[in-house]
């Protein structure tokens, strides 16, 4: 091989490493945004996508594991743009219905939503 031809491919092999890197250190950078969120903005984005009543322990005492898995679901919901149900309309009476499918093991998530007015 010539040396032209070994220095386009040292080139092109850095070139493509870079590549790949930029996309996982702005992924870093937003996760890191992320973290930076506190406790009562986690907590208070999770309240206006889910009511008080939500979760629940039969009981009827509140259940913390499943009221923080409620506010991880609760950013991901904002993240996608979906409205809070209580905003979601204007009228005095709506009616509005979510229904949130996690697909296991892939991780795939459905979110569909029905409003009546």
């Amino acid at each position: 091989m010539s040396a032209a031809w070994c220095k386009t491919i040292l080139s092109l092999l850095a070139i493509g490493f870079f590549c790949l890197l930029a996309p996982r250190d702005r992924a870093q950078e937003s996760s890191q945004a992320a973290n930076k969120r506190t406790l009562k903005e986690f907590q208070e984005n999770g309240s206006s996508y889910f009511p008080a009543s939500t979760f629940v322990k039969p009981d009827g005492s509140p259940d913390e594991n499943l009221k923080r898995f409620g506010n991880t679901i609760a950013w991901y919901l904002r993240g996608i743009g979906e409205p809070p149900l209580r905003s979601s309309a204007e009228n005095l009476e709506p009616h509005a219905y979510r229904l949130i499918v996690i697909g296991f093991p892939v991780g795939t998530m459905f979110v569909l939503r029905l409003q009546i007015e």
